[in-house]
């Protein structure tokens, strides 16, 4: 293998690393914003938010007796859709 196809490897696998993790931020930050109470939505969307995000988490597990013991409502949703339903 050339050296210039090595680093061109390098170099994509760079790319595709640094957009992961900035889509990863990118996540993150919205969650917390979503936690927050930043955005001005509906609550039916703050619901669709936070089952994504933790489906985003757990995937589709068949344990459902792990996935209770695992769920913690303030880590997926604001304290207004919390005390609202």
């Amino acid at each position: 293998m050339s050296i210039k196809k090595k680093h061109q490897i390098e170099f994509n696998i760079f790319i595709f690393f640094r957009h992961f993790l900035t889509q990863h931020f990118f996540y993150l930050q919205f969650r917390q914003m979503i936690l927050a109470d930043t955005f001005q939505i509906t609550n039916e969307q703050k619901l669709s938010f936070a089952t994504l995000a933790f489906q985003a988490e757990c995937g589709d597990s068949n344990d459902n007796e792990q996935l209770l013991t695992d769920f913690i409502i303030e880590h997926y949703a604001s304290n207004d859709l919390i005390n609202e339903v």
